[in-house]
């Protein structure tokens, strides 16, 4: 609904303008285009003619519907904070790890001549295990191409693409270093089963270090997650054990089975690491939002500032009204004179009645010492933007602002807030 304004021009005419129509009045279903208003009484002069023509008006169009309900509020929650993040850094990870795959790609096409197997070398390639890189590399183009599209994806959506990425890029790595390995074993390729198992951790690593400093979840799931990743290099190399090795002899298998012991343990050291970067990251954000509220009212833009402090965009978090909260500078808050007089004007200016005086909501303290206080919040252009807009106002339109101004500034002499 356009924001409404009643103004009192010269003639005492009743003028009803809207910012974004300024021929149309809307009241919920009710539309009342004031040209034909004009037409039909265009030669009506004062209020009382103009209130029979809006009551006619309004009988014509029939009753409105006016509904209650409740308001869902328009300022970031947690959850709504934490969803856009997830899916800008989901796009970033899907975006390194497809840019990582082509860059891989393209380098050992150079130096090798062949990019069928990126990270786990045979000289016999599986079928299997192409099939599987291209397959990885499918799901973060996918991936990528989603989230960076305009359609809007829900918190299920969100969460349904992150394991899609992450899980999809596991599954994906471990089904082909298992027939790589498979190979290497068949072909008694001892050197390029150690590199491979090699590799599986750095990725690994990569990996986790990855979804625990970028990814916003909760940090039990994330445990849960880092856990079940963690056991992937170990599992990948333990199916591959259980193959019979003719072609390699019992030293240096037995040479890859403390690597694979060693490497455990590396992993099981990264994956704790990155369970307690995922746990004070999380928090951190936490803190965070909590740092953009005061007492009741989260803190949105903001909106300017001045000698004696900070404006901020605001809501009520029970409430969810709009409204502009002031913080009070650290030099001025430190003064108490200068801190009581500011307070008493607060509780005075609480008190103005005023159409034309800014209303007062709410003051107080946090358990830091931030004095604020809240007042109303006025969507529209201001008097800057009016003149920047549509030039030097008429005369008569000037005195009509003035004499708002002056009528509001004369309650406030009166109450004492404005000395002579």
């Amino acid at each position: 609904m356009a924001p409404v304004s009643q103004e009192m021009d010269s003639d005492g005419a009743l003028l009803l303008t809207a910012a974004n129509s300024p021929r149309m009045v809307e009241m919920d279903t009710l539309q009342i285009d004031m040209s034909e208003l004009d037409e039909e009484d265009g030669e009506a002069e004062g209020e009382d003619s103009m209130d029979r023509s809006f009551d006619a008006a309004w009988t014509a169009a029939g009753p409105p519907s006016f509904h209650a309900k409740l308001i869902a509020g328009t300022m970031a929650s947690w959850g709504s904070e934490r969803d856009q993040l997830l899916r800008s850094r989901l796009c970033a990870v899907s975006l390194a790890m497809s840019l990582m795959l082509l860059i891989a790609m393209f380098f050992k096409y150079l130096i090798v001549g062949n990019a069928s197997n990126l990270f786990f070398q045979t000289d016999h390639p599986s079928t299997m295990s192409a099939i599987f890189v291209n397959l990885r590399m499918l799901i973060c183009f996918v991936a990528t191409g989603l989230l960076f599209s305009p359609i809007p994806l829900a918190t299920a959506r969100l969460r349904q693409v992150q394991y899609l990425v992450f899980g999809g890029f596991v599954v994906c790595t471990m089904a082909s270093q298992y027939f790589t390995n498979a190979q290497c074993i068949a072909f008694g390729e001892t050197l390029k089963l150690a590199v491979n198992q090699k590799n599986s951790v750095i990725l690994l690593t990569m990996l986790l270090m990855m979804y625990s400093a970028l990814i916003p979840d909760s940090p039990r799931i994330m445990t849960r997650v880092i856990m079940l990743v963690t056991l992937w290099p170990t599992l990948s190399f333990a199916f591959v054990m259980s193959h019979v090795h003719p072609l390699i002899d019992s030293k240096d298998w037995s040479i890859l089975r403390q690597t694979v012991a060693g490497n455990t343990i590396y992993t099981l050291f990264v994956s704790g690491l990155a369970i307690y970067i995922a746990f004070v990251l999380n928090r951190l954000r936490h803190e965070l939002h909590d740092a953009r509220q005061l007492g009741q009212y989260k803190l949105g833009e903001k909106l300017g500032e001045g000698g004696m402090g900070e404006v901020y965009m605001a809501e009520h978090k029970l409430l969810k009204r709009p409204c502009a909260l002031k913080t009070i500078r650290a030099e001025v808050g430190s003064d108490p004179l200068s801190l009581a007089r500011f307070e008493r004007e607060v509780q005075t200016t609480a008190m103005l009645s005023h159409p034309n005086t800014i209303r007062i909501y709410d003051y107080g303290r946090t358990e830091e010492g931030t004095f604020y206080y809240v007042m109303e919040y006025l969507s529209g252009m201001s008097a800057a933007d009016l003149v920047k807009d549509f030039g030097p106002l008429p005369p008569g339109r000037a005195v009509y602002l003035l004499k708002q101004a002056c009528q509001a500034l004369t309650e406030a002499h009166q109450s004492g807030l404005i000395p002579c």
